[in-house]
């Protein structure tokens, strides 16, 4: 096997042009690579940026719950106040209610024994 090497070395206008694409090969390499990292950074800061998206997302998610949760919870507890309120109300009426028929009843049992008194008296005049 032989090697085609030229038989006469490579002229000054050769060895410049030679170097000119060696310079111009390693900066369109290294413009490749540029572009290549760039890429490669966009593609992870938009992967970055989808994860943090979808990660708030799932914050909110958890937040809404937790409020809606907290909400009933509240409202729970507004009502059972409530609740209370109106027994301790209905309460105070009952007893209000309950004092009222005692005297209404002692007042009666007054009358009564005035009335036993005026049939004592009439019975006793006509007894005389």
């Amino acid at each position: 096997m032989s090697l085609n090497v030229p038989s006469h070395a490579p002229s000054s206008s050769g060895s410049s042009a030679a170097c000119k694409q060696s310079r111009d090969a390693g900066s369109e390499s290294a413009k490749l690579s540029e572009v290549s990292n760039t890429l490669i950074q966009q593609i992870q800061n938009s992967t970055k940026a989808k994860s943090e998206t979808k990660w708030l997302k799932i914050q909110a998610q958890v937040i809404r719950k937790e409020l809606k949760a907290h909400d009933k919870s509240a409202q729970c507890e507004y009502d059972l106040k409530l609740k209370i309120v109106e027994n301790e109300n209905q309460l105070s009426m009952a007893s209000k209610k309950t004092k009222q028929m005692e005297l209404e009843l002692r007042l009666e049992e007054g009358r009564i024994a005035q009335l036993e008194v005026e049939r004592r008296a009439a019975a006793l005049e006509e007894g005389n």
